[in-house]
């Protein structure tokens, strides 16, 4: 498995399709929230993106000390969630 790299901008007003704005909103805010936890916890965190092998992939993962926490798969129409995000 290799790292896969996600662009996001911080000024998440900049991004012109409303479905990769979205994106970039709930990343400036999964990111503020990392920054708050590392910075008055101390807390060894990370905001990761995730795709395996496959092609199936989490927009975003955070980590605490390298292990996956949360998982977060922000979806800006209705459409079903993949069946390999779910849990049974």
């Amino acid at each position: 498995m290799k790292r896969e790299q996600e662009h996001y901008h911080l000024d998440w007003s900049l991004v012109p399709e409303m479905p990769r704005r979205f994106e970039n909103l709930v990343a400036t805010h999964l990111l503020k929230w990392v920054h708050y936890e590392q910075d008055s916890q101390g807390r060894d965190l990370e905001l990761r993106y995730f795709r395996d092998i496959d092609g199936r992939d989490v927009d975003f993962v955070i980590t605490d000390r390298a292990k996956p926490i949360l998982m977060v798969e922000a979806k800006w129409s209705d459409a079903s969630i993949d069946a390999s995000l779910t849990l049974i």
